[in-house]
């Protein structure tokens, strides 16, 4: 008689996913290197997101060779990779039981079917397989559904939920104190050096993520750096009145850090490694002038740094306990008795 042979059906779509995402995974992860690096201070923040999206471009390709292959006859379970390399090999008279648990996100529904012998387990989620419930059935014919495992499993998972949004909560709370302070600090007209320049560049709107908006200004006497409007200084400024009157060749005055003035600019103070790194060739502006007019004070963007920084709070509050009181929720429900967990 012959055997009865059940290979798995891969889900393509996850492949494709997944080649698609790795490549452009990879792309990106090349692009922000090669710029991070091009400078004569390499920028850290572009390096580190290069070497993220590298990674997460390297996961998405190791993971199309690691794809399981399954291979299921009368008496056993063969798991090889997608190229035919054997992975491991499951008698399945070595199965004493199984769980299954239905999991959901936003945009899907799946089942992860786990098996369990008296050294291993092995998992197959529903996800990946286009024939799972012919894979499932044949595995878990004559087998022990054990329940205890899978409630077992629900307060595994609340305890990681609960743990994680703890964590997060507590880094957001902490980012977002010292962000809101510093965005709650003044600056005084000491702290400012007013430069002039030619403008070299076309002067416009740069639109960025999410509605974001910024004007980039580079002068004559000073091509390597970027004097940027952007955030408060944008906003507060006469922007569109601005933009619509520069023009390459005119004069311009500009409100700048005096810190970053004597670093940047003329160098007599000694930059730290912290201004090498993150942002070198951008200098932030926080007044704006030409012969004619006053296109961003001081005042006003000290006046909008205070609006915003109010608002602010109150959102970033918001948020961390939200957090905070999701991550005490999850801990609570897994203290619960399981029974009641499912």
């Amino acid at each position: 008689m012959k055997q009865e042979r059940i290979k798995s059906k891969l889900n393509y779509k996850n492949i494709i996913i997944l080649i698609i995402g790795g490549i452009v995974a990879s792309i990106v992860s090349y692009n922000l290197t090669n710029n991070a690096l091009s400078n004569d201070n390499p920028q850290i923040v572009g390096i580190i997101f290069g070497l993220i999206f590298g990674l997460i471009g390297a996961i998405c390709f190791y993971s199309i060779y690691n794809l399981d292959v399954l291979i299921l006859s009368s008496d056993k379970l063969e798991i090889n990779t997608i190229f035919g390399d054997q992975k491991k090999i499951i008698y399945l008279n070595e199965i004493l039981s199984f769980n299954e648990v239905e999991k959901e996100s936003k945009y899907n529904k799946w089942k992860d079917l786990t098996i369990f012998t008296s050294n291993s387990k092995f998992k197959i989620s529903s996800s990946n397989f286009e024939n799972y419930d012919s894979l499932k059935n044949k595995l878990t014919s004559g087998k022990r559904r054990n329940l205890e495992l899978e409630l077992e499993w629900v307060r595994k998972s609340n305890r990681k939920f609960g743990i994680g949004f703890l964590i997060v909560g507590i880094l957001f709370s902490v980012f977002f104190y010292n962000l809101y302070r510093n965005e709650n600090k003044e600056l005084n007209t000491e702290d400012i050096t007013t430069i002039k320049g030619k403008i070299i560049n076309d002067v416009e709107i740069e639109k960025g993520t999410k509605g974001k908006r910024s004007i980039e200004i580079r002068i004559e006497e000073h091509p390597e750096f970027i004097f940027t409007l952007s955030g408060n200084s944008y906003y507060a400024s006469n922007s569109k009145n601005y933009v619509s009157k520069a023009k390459k060749g005119d004069l311009i005055s500009l409100d700048i850090e005096t810190e970053i003035y004597l670093k940047k600019l003329t160098e007599e103070k000694e930059l730290e490694l912290w201004d090498k790194i993150i942002n070198y060739d951008i200098i932030p502006v926080y007044g704006l002038k030409d012969n004619n007019y006053k296109y961003l004070t001081l005042e006003k963007y000290n006046n909008k740094r205070k609006e915003d920084a109010s608002w602010t709070w109150w959102f970033l509050t918001l948020i961390c306990v939200s957090l905070i009181g999701g991550g005490i929720w999850f801990l609570w429900r897994s203290k619960t008795p399981v029974a009641n967990n499912v």
